[in-house]
């Protein structure tokens, strides 16, 4: 952004500051690049059709939580990750059309999934914004429902499916990547104050 920051104690420039120093720089400017595209969803679907995931893959312990909770905190909370391998589809695609412009988290994601075909099927719905249509117990009645939010994905490996590796931003998370101890401090005691940032682009989404 390029507006006056005046009603925020925090700036996108502090946190790049510091986010780059924390994690490699270049990975660290796509990934708050992302975070802030979700507020401008909209026109950036109509423009160019499409909104990638975001995919951390690495070992366990390796920070995906952190990064995670720390592009969470544009949106004003942090999130628990949905666990991929154990929710059903259904239960996520009403959690991403509930929500609008606030990117879901999904965990663990693992290629030995043995219902991973079915749920690689429906993650390239949501990244389409198909409409999901689901039969209930009653004859005559189905439920729609249609994603409004774009996905966060982490697991220890990046998805060997060539249609979803395509669909995905993928970033590679190595615990030695934190490099600056000061700096990380900073972005952990400082992510509650990132929603400022968020408020303030939803505040003066048309000037931007």
């Amino acid at each position: 952004p390029t507006l006056d920051m005046v009603d925020t104690k925090i700036t996108v420039e502090e946190i790049g500051q510091h986010f780059t120093r924390v994690f490699h720089s270049g990975f660290a400017r796509l990934i708050m690049g992302w975070a802030l595209g979700n507020f401008f969803m909209p026109e950036i679907l109509k423009e160019f059709k499409v909104y990638p995931f975001l995919f951390f893959y690495g070992k366990q312990q390796s920070g995906k939580s952190t990064l995670s909770n720390w592009v969470s905190s544009f949106f004003g909370f942090a999130q628990q990750g949905i666990p991929y391998s154990s929710s059903s589809q259904v239960g996520i695609s009403r959690t991403v059309a509930q929500l609008s412009m606030i990117p879901v988290w999904l965990e663990e994601y693992r290629n030995q999934d043995p219902h991973l075909a079915a749920k690689n099927n429906l993650l390239r719905s949501i990244y389409d914004k198909s409409t999901i249509v689901k039969g209930t117990k009653r004859e005559d009645e189905i439920k729609t429902y249609r994603a409004r939010s774009t996905l966060m994905i982490s697991g220890e490996e990046y998805p060997q499916d060539a249609a979803l590796n395509s669909r995905c931003m993928l970033v590679p998370v190595y615990r030695h990547r934190y490099e600056n101890t000061e700096s990380y401090y900073w972005m952990r005691n400082n992510a509650s104050l990132f929603n400022q940032v968020g408020h303030h682009i939803m505040l003066n989404r048309s000037a931007y």
